[in-house]
């Protein structure tokens, strides 16, 4: 007779608690560098678009475009995460200023810093909430 082939149910049991201890370990490491790329990339588009300010400052000698009330539209409007537009109107700002933000997307609420920022000096900041004053933020 031959002997029995094949895994045991204790051997099974074994195999899957071991899966599940390692994918427990592994996955918020995981959703760390999820969040931590998404963030870089949102970052990466703020820059992009700052440069694109500063030509438009040379070009044109004001931030705005054509008037008070409107602002250039922006190369890079999006990434996977975050939209990227201005964070407010061009209407009672000033000439030699802006501030750009990217919000996270709709279902992308898990990201622990939902809103970047990035002005006219480069300063990137990144914050939990919108509310102002902003003690949520911390420079990049």
């Amino acid at each position: 007779m031959s002997p029995p082939r094949g895994f045991t149910l204790i051997e099974i049991m074994i195999a899957l608690a071991i899966v599940a201890i390692i994918a427990s370990i592994a996955y918020p490491s995981y959703r760390q560098h999820v969040v931590q790329t998404r963030q870089t990339e949102a970052m990466m588009a703020l820059v992009e678009n700052a440069h694109f300010m500063e030509r438009w400052y040379a070009e044109n000698g004001t931030y705005k475009n054509g008037g008070s009330t409107n602002w250039p539209t922006l190369p890079i409007s999006s990434t996977s995460a975050f939209v990227i537009d201005f964070s407010t109107t061009a209407k009672n700002t000033d000439e030699g200023e802006y501030r750009i933000k990217a919000v996270a997307k709709a279902g992308e609420e898990w990201l622990s810093e939902r809103y970047l920022t990035i002005n006219e000096s480069g300063n990137i900041e990144k914050c939990k909430t919108a509310a102002l004053p902003k003690k949520d933020c911390e420079p990049w």
